[in-house]
């Protein structure tokens, strides 16, 4: 599986609308595979965008995750990736870099270009 930025963002925006309070899980996404759903969800838990829990499959990939809520790290990365031009702009210098696209590459990026 290839990480896919643009699925990055959309799990943290869909997890900012969860009301305070309550869980969800099993966000499905037009034209996406329930297991790269879920790939990137253990992903964005691990690097500690995303406070929330995942199972495992009897093949050891993610089966299901529970999200609870964004961390402050989900928070401030958010606060950048939300502008739709500062996010094509981030993507777009990263490619022409050619540098790979990772989580802490696109945050250092984001960081920098809202900083002005």
């Amino acid at each position: 599986m290839k990480f896919d930025p643009e699925l990055m963002r959309s799990l943290l925006l869909d997890t900012e609308e969860i009301p305070a309070g309550q869980a969800a899980g099993g966000f499905t996404y037009k034209d996406r595979d329930q297991a790269e759903v879920y790939r990137h969800a253990q992903i964005l838990i691990d690097e500690s965008f995303i406070e929330g829990k995942y199972a495992n499959g009897s093949k050891g990939f993610p089966a299901a995750f529970h999200i609870i809520d964004l961390t402050y790290r989900g928070h401030q990365f958010l606060a950048n990736a939300r502008n739709d031009t500062l996010w094509k702009k981030a993507l777009t210098s990263i490619r022409n870099t050619g540098k790979t696209m990772s989580i802490a590459v696109i945050e250092a990026v984001l960081v920098k270009l809202a900083a002005g």
